[in-house]
């Protein structure tokens, strides 16, 4: 069985701060972060960043889809 993943966390507030970001950035090589927002897509394997801490350190917004087939 295949599985699709979708991450996404946004700051809506206020942008995050060199700091904030280089944990974001930490998170997934795959990811295209910036001080805005984080997204990511997997095809064959899973999100393995830390999502709680994330909201933690600056982003709102945190959105996530899976799609299982196979």
């Amino acid at each position: 069985m295949s599985e699709y993943q979708y991450i996404y966390f946004a700051a809506v507030d206020r942008a995050l701060d060199d700091k904030q970001l280089a944990f974001m950035e930490k998170q997934s090589t795959r990811a295209n972060a910036t001080r805005w927002q984080f997204e990511v897509e997997y095809n064959y394997s899973d999100f393995r960043g830390n999502a709680i801490e994330m909201v933690r350190r600056g982003v709102t917004v945190h959105q996530s889809q899976s799609v299982a087939w196979g």
